[in-house]
């Protein structure tokens, strides 16, 4: 009987307690609203079990109360027993973005044509975003000590890529055959020896060494001369070459001109689509990547060769790439076939942009590209998935600040920052009269990096990230290279162009 006074005892000091902790919280202006209200609840639901108490009949023993009695405390969360959630409650994660953007956009602003007000400083610096931090292992995707060349170079360009051209090349060369035997039954009868895998790589295999033994320039006939590199002899005749070089196809001629209706690169589509799925599937990129375009030299018979005049090759195929930063690694490449037939598509480079982002989706990890791309829009949209960027900006967006322009008043080696919302401007004055001017949704602070050059932070970054594509595109081709012998200047080509075959060989 005295265990059972005890306990009545205890229940009741901590029922005043539940009183006081009650009015505390009314004194604090209802900031708890919903928490309070739990707690009122729980607190007639201990009065109806405390209720019948007094009578000795109805009491029941039990060692483990705790189970029928709330917390001794009101719990802080946003949420009660049934997962329902305050509406007024703030998340810690949002209060620290909330007062990141607060921070950003107090003190005296600049505003810019279109309206949008600029901090002209932070107010706080943060430590690395949710945004920028990855969580998953960058590098390749299996150890390939153990793979030969051929193996490694198999994963990228597989045996499924080179099934479709040697089934497309055998049927064009079958067909072609037997349409001269057929138009000349008088003549010698062609027959076309099937090509297989192993040939195919070695056909592969002379092309790829004759550019790395920059032969590839020469004429076909000087490859197979005995004072050339034997591997080519060793592979196979001159003639079965060009007979593969004449009929090697990528897709099925059938269907092509139905296909060509919608993508003028249709010819290729298949192969270049695949080759884009290895590349990505075989190695995960770093925190950094990159984006920009590269002119492909190529003189030959498309329907979307580009004119670039200030590119070294100034003729090729247009590609949009993008690439690790660190190690120039290429992941997925876009090709550009010009105008469709709907008409002139509206902001071309926002849609490359995400295209080529989509796969890194909510990965934390930044772009680089050049003001081809760069936008305020894009930049907000990129945050929404988890991706920033670091980009320079073209000079007439309606966004930039009057402040921020290039005039002969500002000094030298002097740098404006601007902050809206969760995204930095900076332009920087490299001489008089000059500005160039950065946008990043990376950086949250006005930091300059080089003491000697004063260049922000956010420029050496960008100096340092932004060469992934073309570093890639100096590895794949070689630009015509001038070279002074006797006092003239000659030009040394080595473009990856193919070895040139004989006019009646394509007849």
């Amino acid at each position: 009987m005295m265990n059972k006074e005890w306990e009545i005892m205890e229940l009741n000091v901590w029922k005043l307690k539940v009183q006081v902790v009650e009015e505390l919280k009314q004194e604090e202006g209802g900031k708890r609203s919903e928490a309070v209200k739990v707690g009122c609840g729980r607190r007639e639901h201990l009065d109806e079990i405390l209720e019948p108490e007094e009578s000795d009949d109805d009491y029941v023993s039990d060692t483990n109360d705790s189970e029928y009695f709330p917390e001794p405390e009101v719990a802080a969360s946003d949420c009660d027993d049934a997962g329902e959630c305050d509406e007024n409650a703030v998340d810690e994660d949002d209060e620290d973005e909330e007062s990141e953007i607060e921070g950003t956009m107090s003190g005296p602003g600049m505003i810019s044509k279109d309206g949008t007000q600029w901090a002209e400083a932070s107010t706080s610096e943060h430590q690395v975003g949710r945004r920028n931090i990855v969580r998953e292992k960058c590098g390749p995707n299996k150890n390939t000590n153990m793979l030969s060349s051929l193996d490694t170079f198999k994963l990228f360009f597989s045996p499924e890529m080179a099934d479709i051209i040697i089934r497309h090349t055998n049927k064009k060369a079958i067909s072609t055959y037997a349409a001269y035997n057929e138009k000349n039954p008088g003549k010698k009868q062609f027959v076309w020896k099937d090509l297989d895998l192993q040939e195919f790589y070695a056909f592969l295999a002379i092309l790829i060494t004759s550019g790395a033994n920059n032969s590839n320039t020469d004429n076909a006939k000087d490859m197979w001369q005995s004072y050339s590199y034997p591997l080519y002899r060793a592979a196979m005749g001159i003639t079965r070459f060009w007979n593969i070089l004449r009929f090697i196809r990528f897709d099925d001629s059938n269907t092509r001109a139905h296909r060509m209706e919608s993508d003028k690169a249709a010819p290729i589509r298949d192969i270049w689509t695949m080759l884009n799925s290895n590349l990505a599937k075989h190695y995960k990129p770093t925190d950094h990547l990159t984006i920009d375009e590269q002119l492909f030299p190529y003189r030959g018979r498309t329907k979307f060769t580009q004119y670039i005049p200030s590119k070294p090759a100034k003729y090729g195929i247009k590609v949009w790439w993008i690439c690790d930063a660190e190690n120039s690694y290429p992941f997925t490449g876009q090709i550009y076939t010009g105008k469709s037939s709907a008409g002139r598509e509206k902001n071309v480079a926002e849609r490359v942009v995400k295209d080529l982002v989509a796969p890194y989706k909510g990965s934390g990890r930044n772009i680089t590209m050049d003001n081809y791309f760069t936008s305020l829009p894009l930049a907000k949209f990129l945050l929404s998935w988890d991706l920033t960027i670091v980009g320079t900006l073209k000079k007439n967006k309606p966004y930039i600040p009057p402040a921020m322009a290039a005039s002969k008043t500002r000094e030298e080696l002097s740098t404006v920052f601007g902050f809206h919302e969760k995204v930095t401007m900076c332009s920087y004055v490299p001489k008089r009269n000059k500005a160039v001017i950065m946008l990043s949704s990376m950086h949250q602070d006005a930091k300059i990096g080089d003491a000697a050059k004063k260049k922000p932070e956010i420029i050496e970054f960008y100096n340092w990230s932004k060469a992934g594509v073309d570093t890639m595109d100096k590895m794949l081709v070689y630009e015509p290279k001038a070279a002074f012998v006797n006092g003239c200047s000659h030009y040394i080509c080595t473009k990856p162009v193919l070895p040139a075959i004989p006019h009646e060989v394509n007849q």
